[in-house]
């Protein structure tokens, strides 16, 4: 998981995640948290691993949330990592720099950049080849 580098980015709130297979069945939402580790700064690239329940098959897209008041500007160089070799990549539409996930009252972000509420798109998630390096 990645934030942006920009005013503003950064996000004291918590941050969960889960991932929705091929088949519409989706893992808990997961809070993303390294203990005693300060997450979401700006600028920042964390690791978090995401339980899935059995059975659950190919990732096939990702969903974030933000609880609290504040904004957080996340890049979509999200990259998931899974069984077998399996990884892929957060394939937003538009490939934005960064989006935003905002809050009730937060303040307006400080670019044009994408804005959601408190939960992201459900962005679907592109393979990748075996060999084929990060974004």
């Amino acid at each position: 998981m990645a934030t942006a580098d920009v005013t503003g980015a950064g996000t004291d709130s918590d941050v969960q995640a889960r991932l929705t297979d091929q088949s519409g069945r989706t893992s808990p939402w997961t809070v993303l948290d390294i203990q005693g580790h300060n997450d979401f700064e700006a600028d920042s690239h964390d690791t978090y691993p995401l339980p899935v329940p059995p059975g659950f098959d190919r990732p096939a897209s990702l969903q974030l949330w933000k609880s609290g008041t504040d904004a957080w500007a996340v890049k979509p160089d999200v990259y998931v990592t899974g069984p077998a070799g399996y990884t892929a990549t957060w394939n937003l539409p538009g490939r934005p720099p960064h989006l935003w996930i905002t809050g009730p009252g937060s303040p307006a972000p400080s670019d044009s950049a994408p804005a959601y509420a408190a939960y992201s798109p459900d962005g679907p998630l592109a393979q990748q080849q075996p060999g084929t390096t990060r974004p």
